[in-house]
């Protein structure tokens, strides 16, 4: 707590983002809420308050309301950040995203020129992510860290995330040469070993399918009563780019 009290008067007239609030021990809780309800510190050494006004905004991955009733988190402390909330769903249940992450992270970390093949991508979306992007991030970090050539492949991913492959009945093999997909140009359709055998609608009835339901992928999956992962493949059939739809 004494970090984030030496936070505050920088951020003053500003905003200060407290991560992992749900971890905050009760005794710094309570010190954050007189700075909350007051608006004033007291600097080491100082024998006057100082006058803050200061945003806060807190993230955590805890269900809040239940620490508060097993008296983990105090409950006006909740209150009193609780003006406005939004919940982010986890990964796993947005997996349409994963593809325009991936090309923003690879970028983010200077590696634009890479290339992700199709089965690379499929991989990743057959993983539930139980960390979200933040292990997603890492494991883009990982990969092209240890690529030895332009297209990220299944090789490049750790055990963990190339073997939820295996309930699918694909075996990801580390010798194969998949087609690859540029991170920065639209998905180019999937190599034959990769296409759905389930009988597919006609790309111009995905695209209409897309385009009504604003590019949800689920949405579009339980009309025609699919997986998600099977939308994703038709999908890397066509050629067609999600986010096209979505605007």
């Amino acid at each position: 707590m004494a970090v984030v009290l030496g936070l505050i008067p920088a951020a003053n007239h500003g905003t200060l983002l407290l991560d992992e609030i749900g971890d905050m021990p009760l005794e710094a809780q309570a010190k954050l809420l007189r700075v909350i309800q007051s608006g004033e510190i007291y600097p080491v050494g100082a024998t006057t308050a100082q006058h803050v006004n200061v945003r806060f905004i807190c993230a955590t991955n805890r269900n809040l309301p239940n620490l508060v009733k097993e008296g983990r988190f105090r409950g006006d402390l909740l209150a009193r950040l609780n003006e406005f909330s939004i919940e982010l769903p986890p990964l796993r249940e947005r997996k349409e995203e994963i593809f325009q992450l991936s090309r923003t992270l690879i970028a983010r970390h200077g590696h634009a020129d890479k290339q992700i093949s199709f089965p690379f991508m499929l991989a990743l979306l057959h993983y539930d992510w139980p960390y979200n992007v933040r292990e997603l991030e890492a494991c883009l970090r990982r990969a092209v860290a240890i690529a030895d050539t332009p297209v990220l492949d299944p090789r490049h991913l750790p055990d963990c995330i190339r073997e939820a492959m295996v309930p699918y009945g694909t075996r990801l093999a580390p010798s194969s040469e998949p087609a690859p997909i540029a991170v920065h140009e639209p998905s180019p359709a999937a190599p034959a070993s990769c296409r759905p055998r389930a009988s597919a609608p006609s790309e111009q009835r995905m695209r209409e399918l897309l385009a009504a339901h604003r590019g949800n992928v689920a949405a579009v999956g339980r009309e025609l009563g699919k997986e998600r992962m099977q939308i994703h493949r038709w999908m890397q059939r066509y050629g067609i780019v999600v986010d096209e739809y979505r605007r």
